[in-house]
């Protein structure tokens, strides 16, 4: 079972439950990605198309590595893990 139960259908939804898993894991928001939009600095940010969110790293207008997923749980997880 997951440790906090989301739903997510858009960027706001997903900003929300970062936040919320951060307040209760206190994990500081200076490493959160950005939602939508990439800096192309290697900041990772999250696309949210439909059902499927992505998890992007772009640096000087080239995606350096993308992952996708349908399941929030996921993308929460590697967003706070140290996998990506």
């Amino acid at each position: 079972m997951p440790i906090v139960n989301v739903t997510a259908q858009n960027l706001d939804d997903v900003r929300r439950a970062i936040r919320r898993l951060a307040r209760r894991l206190n994990a500081s928001s200076t490493t959160f990605p950005r939602f939508g939009a990439s800096e192309r600095s290697g900041r990772p940010h999250v696309e949210c198309f439909g059902n499927r969110f992505d998890l992007v790293i772009c640096e000087r207008g080239s995606d350096l590595e993308r992952r996708s997923t349908e399941d929030i749980h996921v993308l929460l997880y590697w967003i706070f893990s140290d996998d990506f």
